[in-house]
């Protein structure tokens, strides 16, 4: 059992399945994840800071502040998806790029 868990490992390691299937290695892996982290951490930060920031202009009590962090910031999630969305298309461009060239 423990030799068949070892050879899954060395297959995952070398990410052979995901260079076939996605074309993307872990470096371009790695890179749309730390992008889209970055991205979504500083967009989460200023969202929050804005709802913060209304909440305390209006005098807003705990239930109504946790409403507009909730109404602020699910809109913002869907703009780190399309930050996600477009790190991997940028990732597969310059991968394009790369064979043609």
């Amino acid at each position: 059992m423990a030799l068949q868990g070892a050879g899954a490992l060395a297959r995952l390691q070398g990410m052979d399945f995901l260079m076939k299937r996605t074309g993307l290695t872990i470096g371009s892996l790695f890179g749309i994840v730390s992008v889209t982290t970055l991205i979504a951490v500083e967009l989460l930060s200023a969202v929050g800071a804005f709802a913060w920031a209304l909440s305390g202009l209006f005098n807003l009590n705990t239930i109504a502040s946790y409403i507009l962090a909730v109404i602020v910031g699910i809109p913002s999630l869907g703009l780190v998806v399309k930050v996600a969305r477009l790190a991997i298309e940028s990732e597969h461009a310059m991968r394009r790029e790369s064979r043609e060239g």
